[in-house]
Order: C-alpha cells, then structure tokens, then sequence
C-alpha cells in the first residue's frame, strides 16, 4: 500500500510539472506573437507612408519636367524668332546659314582614310562657296600629301612643320603626353589659320578617319545659329557613338 500511495503522488508530482511547463510556455509564445503582430504592423505603416511619400515625389518631378520641356519649348521658339529677325535663318524652316562654314580636315599618316573622307565631304556638301574644304597637315608623310594634293583646287591644303621637330617644350612629368602636346599644337595653328588668316566666323571639325551622314551638312548649317543665340553653348556637335553602318537603317527617316 505505501509503494502504491508513493507512486500515485510522484505521478501527479510530474503532470503538474508538466502542466506548469506548458502552461508557462503557451505564456511566453503568446507574448512573441503578440510583440511580432505588432512589429509587422509598424513595418506595414512605414511603407504605407514611404509609398505615399515616393507618389508626392513621382508628382512633384512630373510636374517639374512638364516646366523645363515647356520652359525649353519656350526658349527654342524665342531664339529662332530672334534669328528669323536677323536674317541668319530663314522662315522657310529650313535654317540654312548664309556665311561660309568651312570644314577643317587633321590628317597625318592615313593616306587611305583621308581620301576616303575628303570624298565623302566633297560629294555631299550643297556648295563649294559655303563650305569651303581645309586639310591641315602636321606629319612629313608624302603619300598622304599626295593624296591630299590630288584634290587640287576641291580643297585648302595647309602643311605645318611635323609636330616632331617642332622643338616643343614638355615638363619632364609630361613627356609621357608628348603626343597630346602635339595634337594640341596642330589644332591651334590650324584653327588660327582658319579664323586669322582666312577670315572665318565658324569651323566644321572633323578628322580623316571619320564618315560623315548625308545630312551633315544641312545639320550643321542649321544649328550654327545656336552659337550666337545661345552664350551657354561651347559647340555644336553630330558625333555619334552608333553612326556605323551595322546599326543605322537608312530607310527609317523621320517626316
């Protein structure tokens, strides 16, 4: 009888022990739920307001670059007035410059390239007189003079001393730039031959390895305005990262 009054005490001793457990478990669980419920809660507001905050942002920079394309409409539409008024372009639309703009070709070594280029120029501009052709030549390489040459009165051919025996003076920390000094060199006698010797206002610049569109002319032409208009304005540029014949279709044109 003890044995079995033992027994039935430690078996009760242990489901209240483990009704305790569980109960103080279920407790703490609760707990958790209860502070995660509202942390989610919290999380939920903030992107609730985040949301309504990043829609007043996407209005406030809709309506700022509706201002800027209205305000640059504006501002195009006043300065081809202005030039309409002083004769520079004309009411036809078609914006042709009436003073010369020639075009200023750098050469050196290409002799292929150069030829190649000076066709394109010459087969594509409307008029000789209102884009006159200047090559400007700083290397003593004689095929490429040649060839250059043998455009005869198509173009300007202006030679310089080569870059190289030019004794032109590098810092020694420089000297691994030498060549940029150079090309520096050729294009301020080339372009102070263009402005102070003959006379120019304007210069196309372009390099004989490069090909130029069909409507580069008339591009530049009806741009060149800008520059007067516009004192913000440092160039006009048709430089084109994609212009290769394996990206462009030439049947799509824009009415």
């Amino acid at each position: 009888m003890p044995r079995t009054r033992w027994l039935i005490v430690g078996l009760t001793t242990t489901i209240i022990f483990w009704l305790y457990v569980a109960s103080h478990t279920f407790n703490n669980s609760h707990e958790v739920v209860l502070e995660r419920n509202h942390e989610v809660s919290e999380l939920r507001q903030r992107i609730i307001d985040l949301e309504k905050e990043l829609n007043l942002e996407n209005e406030s920079m809709n309506r700022l670059q509706e201002e800027v394309k209205q305000s640059a409409y504006a501002q195009q539409k006043a300065i081809k007035s202005r030039a309409e008024r002083l004769g520079k372009v004309p009411s036809n639309g078609h914006g042709a410059w009436k003073e010369p703009i020639p075009v200023l070709v750098f050469a050196c070594n290409r002799q292929d390239a150069v030829g190649h280029h000076i066709q394109q120029l010459i087969h594509y501009r409307p008029s000789a007189e209102r884009f006159p052709i200047v090559v400007s030549q700083d290397c003593d390489d004689m095929p490429t003079a040649n060839v250059i040459k043998s455009f005869g009165e198509q173009v300007i051919y202006v030679k310089h001393i080569a870059g190289d025996k030019a004794n032109i003076t590098v810092a020694k920390n420089h000297l691994r730039w030498v060549t940029y000094y150079r090309i520096a060199r050729h294009y301020k006698l080339a372009l102070r031959h263009v402005f102070e010797k003959l006379g120019h206002t304007s210069v196309i610049i372009t390099e004989d390895d490069l090909d130029i569109a069909p409507d580069f002319f008339e591009y530049f032409s009806a741009t060149r305005f800008l520059l007067d208009e516009d004192q913000s304005l440092y160039c006009v540029s048709a430089w084109n990262d994609n212009g290769k014949p394996h990206s462009i279709d030439m049947k799509v044109r824009k009415n």
